[in-house]
């Protein structure tokens, strides 16, 4: 938004690099269906809410797409985080690209190219993230009037992310102590752990949880339940 004072109902045009900040400007009333064109990244950074809850804590991402596709006058949205990783440069060139290809700043390709080379800071990184923004939200009006998004998916069903490699000490205790079936999430609360604090203090998670095992009337499977949650909140984050 380039106003120091932006007002509800009179931005043209709304840029943001995660999916969430786009929500909060439409819950703000930022986003109208008359006059503004939304650009949003759809990948996640989760805020400290999501974080301190004990179980699944994330907001819904398809209520926040559906939000702008009714809310918006134009709603391109697209994983820009990855196509700044692929392109090797920052998220806001991408997403500047991305803004310009709507067509909403009008501003050509060319002038933003020569404002980049002219700036002379990052350039290299910069022509070829603002190609690659561009390229994505023109190629996805070209096939379907509208930024081609990733699909959906439902809070908890995504596929685990790869823990990193853990420390010998902990690798062992994981291994011997514990049912195979919880080593998946064992690997990753651990890692998170030693993140938070140190080697000491997730070994100390796997005390409490092999006393949970060992406890009279508790099941592996009630167990493997009570091992994200405890993780959760063994890294509890407050910091806004």
């Amino acid at each position: 938004m380039l106003s120091l004072i932006p007002g509800p109902g009179n931005v043209d045009v709304l840029m943001a690099s995660e999916l969430v900040e786009a929500g909060r400007a439409m819950r703000a009333g930022f986003v109208s269906p008359q006059r503004t064109t939304l650009v949003a990244s759809t990948h996640r950074i989760y805020a400290i809410e999501e974080k301190i809850r004990p179980g699944d804590g994330r907001f819904r991402d398809e209520e926040v797409r559906q939000a702008a596709r009714q809310l918006a006058r134009r709603a391109l949205l697209l994983d820009l985080s990855e196509l700044a990783a692929r392109s090797g440069a920052v998220i806001n060139t991408v997403l500047f690209g991305a803004a310009a290809a709507s067509g909403a700043l009008g501003l050509s390709r060319e002038a933003c190219e020569d404002a980049i080379r002219r700036a002379g800071k990052s350039v290299e990184a910069s022509l070829r993230g603002f190609p690659a923004g561009w390229a994505a939200a023109a190629a996805g009006d070209a096939a379907t009037g509208s930024a081609p998004e990733a699909a959906p998916g439902a809070p908890g069903k995504a596929a685990p992310p790869e823990a990193p490699a853990l420390a010998p000490a902990l690798a062992r205790r994981c291994e011997a102590e514990f049912p195979e079936e919880m080593q998946p999430v064992l690997r990753l609360a651990l890692a998170r752990l030693v993140d938070y604090l140190d080697e000491a203090y997730a070994a100390s998670y796997l005390d409490r949880l092999r006393g949970l095992l060992e406890a009279e009337r508790v099941s592996c499977a009630l167990a493997a339940r009570a091992a994200p949650g405890l993780a959760v909140w063994m890294a509890y984050e407050d910091i806004q």
